[in-house]
């Protein structure tokens, strides 16, 4: 219901009625409530224990000797006032609300979840780390742990969290922010090789360069203790030069310092035209005053010099230093030791980004529609096997478009949207007698839909373990057709 139409759960009891459900009664909105009501955290950690036992089971050693997974948080907005995690914070989405903090990890291969949490809106993404390590030491147990690597974006990137994954050993593949001193060092030390012809990767079309750095950190932190930094281990640097985003930051920074040196000088001409025609002489106090609007003048500040006249002269070093780093990306990990598979493992990690678009735009839960605590986790973790199957289901259409089979059917599956297909599906009928029920012939383009979905063409079902083999001689004992109503029956008492 869910994908197929609208999350607003009044609309489950009429969707009820004309959908096969596993369960014989529909749910009113008072049971729904119950039902959502009755889910607690402990509920919801033992959901994410199933499912990793799940994964353990169904994929063996496939899913468990290594798995990239893809890390990030986004922002629900609420207008309510009653919802513990609803606080103020940085807004993903723009929006002038409250929010709560939605957290999801997921498979980048197949987009499987494998956790989903919430958390107050104020808490930054940078904060997270530790306690998320705790939450999956529960999940996975005693049971055989996943060697997974997880890949964070810029938010994430902090020697806290650095820390916190190798303490835990927990493999990491983390994008840094050049703004820190020690990868800038790195680079500058690198940059000769890196931005060098051979390193040039036809592929990805960009530069890259790997060192191996010694990382200092503490194994047994004290609270209230400065770290010891006295463990080390190796990890690699993964550097990219992207030419043409470099070349694109220098010409932009250039062709705004040129327009704003053009509209500065012209008032500096101005100036002495003025003063030459009044007889005067132009003071460093006159100059000093010439200013243009903010948005230019910080081009005039920041990217040039001045002759002795005044004038403005663009100061290429200074556009130089300012580009120094525009179109370089460094990502940091343990584990993971060739720059292309690196690339490779954190552009996957698009993966959570198409789960949050669908968790909040395909699905509408951008609001939480709750006004309290109460039904409020079942209501998320509702939406969150939405999301999950929705994209699981995206996953299993895609990979069938590239099979020779798909070629054959000459049907674009992508050029419908996921509700569009449960739509179709929902047109075959099924029809339901005592003792089994049969569907309409399933043919064309719906067996595409169920091949394409991975999900096996419904077949008819009947309990034949009363039935009698009339040819024999036996009669059934059964009546054909029983009355209910009076008006049915003649007066003699045969049925009509």
């Amino acid at each position: 219901m869910i994908i197929r139409q609208s999350n607003v759960l009044h609309n489950y009891e009429p969707f009820s009625k004309v959908t096969w459900l596993p369960w014989g009664k529909s749910l009113n909105d008072g049971q729904i409530h119950h039902l959502f009501s009755s889910v607690t955290d402990d509920d919801l950690i033992n959901f994410y224990q199933a499912l990793h036992r799940f994964y353990l089971d169904k994929f063996g050693n496939i899913f468990s000797d290594r798995v990239f997974v893809a890390l990030d948080s986004t922002s629900i907005s609420t207008y309510s006032g009653k919802l513990s995690n609803g606080e103020w914070g940085h807004n993903k989405d723009g929006d002038s609300t409250r929010q709560i903090n939605y957290l999801h990890i997921c498979d980048e291969a197949t987009g499987l979840p494998i956790y989903g949490k919430l958390y107050k809106g104020n808490v930054v993404d940078v904060s997270t780390v530790q306690n998320l390590i705790a939450d999956l030491a529960i999940i996975m147990g005693t049971q055989k742990k996943l060697n997974l690597t997880v890949v964070t974006d810029r938010g994430y990137d902090s020697d806290d969290n650095l820390q916190d994954f190798v303490r835990n050993g927990f493999n990491f593949l983390q994008r840094s922010c050049m703004k820190s001193k020690w990868i800038q060092d790195v680079v500058e030390q690198n940059r000769a090789k890196l931005v060098d012809d051979n390193s040039y990767d036809s592929y990805s079309k960009q530069h890259m360069y790997t060192t191996s750095v010694e990382y200092y950190y503490d194994s047994f932190p004290v609270d209230g203790k400065k770290k010891s930094n006295r463990d080390v281990i190796n990890i690699y640097v993964h550097m990219y030069f992207d030419e043409d985003i470099y070349h694109n930051a220098r010409s932009v920074a250039k062709k705004n310092t040129v327009d704003s040196r053009d509209e500065y000088n012209e008032k500096i001409r101005n100036l002495y035209a003025t003063a030459k025609k009044d007889n005067t002489k132009v003071t460093p106090e006159m100059l000093s005053k010439v200013k243009l609007k903010k948005g230019m003048q910080e081009f005039i500040d920041s990217y040039c010099k001045f002759d002795s006249e005044g004038y403005a002269v663009i100061d290429s070093v200074a556009i130089d230093e300012h580009v120094k780093y525009a179109g370089i990306m460094v990502l940091l990990s343990d584990n993971v030791s060739e720059p292309r598979e690196a690339l490779f493992g954190y552009n996957c990690r698009r993966r959570v980004e198409e789960h949050f678009q669908t968790f909040k735009d395909h699905l509408n839960f951008n609001r939480a529609y709750a006004s309290s605590d109460k039904a409020f986790k079942g209501k998320f973790l509702c939406q969150f096997i939405a999301a999950s199957l929705y994209m699981f289901l995206e996953r299993r259409i895609k990979e069938y478009e590239a099979t020779d089979a798909a070629r054959k059917d000459k049907i674009k599956l992508t050029n419908k949207s996921m509700s569009r297909i449960i739509d179709d599906l929902n047109t075959i009928m099924l029809t339901s007698y005592k003792g089994g029920y049969f569907f309409d012939e399933v043919c064309g383009k719906y067996r595409t839909y169920f091949n394409a979905l991975g999900i096996e063409v419904p077949e008819a079902k009947h309990d034949y373990k009363d039935q009698v083999n009339i040819a024999d001689g036996a009669t059934d004992a059964d009546p054909d057709y029983e009355a209910e109503d009076s008006a049915m029956t003649l007066a003699s008492g045969e049925e009509i």
